[in-house]
């Protein structure tokens, strides 16, 4: 008879945060590029808002919008274009994704590696980018334009807690067949068919935006991996409210060059699941 094994898919799911975890803050990029300074913004226009109620990312599109429909220099969809067409990333990033492939591949041959964009910032900007391409799925907030090309409301908007709704339906493949409706998440899968198991993600962050993520993670035995755009740990944003049940295995500092505490990191993480997996694969065996 077949050994009781527990459940597993022959896949590998890297979900990847955005803004300052591959690149600098989309929506700060974006306020350079129209000649704002952006903490001057977050102070005037969009902390007033937050402070009077408005939720943090819907504050950020309000301002936004309201400046560019009051400006001679409107934000279109074609400026976003061109600001992640020239926007920088992190060294080493495009790099990455390749050794990602070869580390799982020493243990698994044919083991699937698949990479999620996960991100709060707005997705004309990383879509845009050189990185773009290495993803099989981007997940980001959205905007919609006017017949003139500008900017006029928000199309999607994915918040802190949004991310864990994401992951959850990653985990049961509905991003397959039903374009990641929120309704979704309540949908009934049997575990026999999720697409991948929790215990076969590895979630990338930079702080407090991802607490929820790190706390999925942390329940249902995926891995999360915090990255730090700072000299020390303890800048760390969100880093006095990371409690036990949010803890990433590792903090690094945002470095993804060869040999790098970043790059150790990841390349343990993918290590462990594949050997895992190859683990599943023997009690499969009769």
């Amino acid at each position: 008879m077949p050994k009781a094994t527990e459940l597993y898919r022959n896949r590998i799911a890297l979900v990847f945060d955005y803004d300052s975890t591959l690149a600098p803050s989309t929506f700060h990029t974006l306020l350079s590029h129209i000649g704002l300074d952006p903490d001057k913004f977050e102070d005037e226009q969009v902390q007033p808002r937050v402070d009077a109620g408005w939720d943090e990312t819907l504050a950020r599109y309000h301002a936004l919008i309201s400046h560019s429909q009051q400006s001679d220099n409107p934000v279109t969809e074609q400026m976003m274009t061109e600001v992640g067409q020239q926007m920088p990333i992190f060294d080493n990033v495009q790099a990455m994704f390749g050794k990602v492939h070869d580390w799982a591949h020493e243990v698994l041959p044919d083991v699937e590696v698949e990479f999620y964009m996960l991100t709060a910032g707005m997705a004309e900007i990383p879509a845009a980018t050189p990185l773009a391409e290495h993803f099989d799925y981007i997940w980001a907030g959205a905007c919609s334009f006017d017949e003139n090309g500008e900017i006029d409301f928000v199309k999607r908007l994915i918040t802190h807690a949004d991310k864990t709704r994401y992951l959850n339906q990653l985990a049961k493949g509905l991003h397959k067949e039903s374009g990641m409706q929120p309704e979704n998440i309540h949908r009934d899968i049997d575990l026999e068919s999720y697409y991948i198991p929790f215990d076969q993600m590895i979630y990338v962050g930079d702080g407090g935006s991802d607490m929820p993520a790190f706390s999925l993670m942390e329940s249902e035995g995926g891995l999360a991996i915090g990255v730090v755009v700072a000299d020390s740990i303890e800048e760390w944003r969100g880093y006095d409210d990371t409690h036990a049940d949010r803890r990433v295995q590792n903090l690094a500092i945002a470095d993804y060059s060869d040999g790098s505490e970043l790059m150790q990191s990841l390349q343990h993480a993918v290590l462990s699941i594949a050997q895992k997996i190859a683990l599943r694969q023997l009690g499969e065996d009769e």
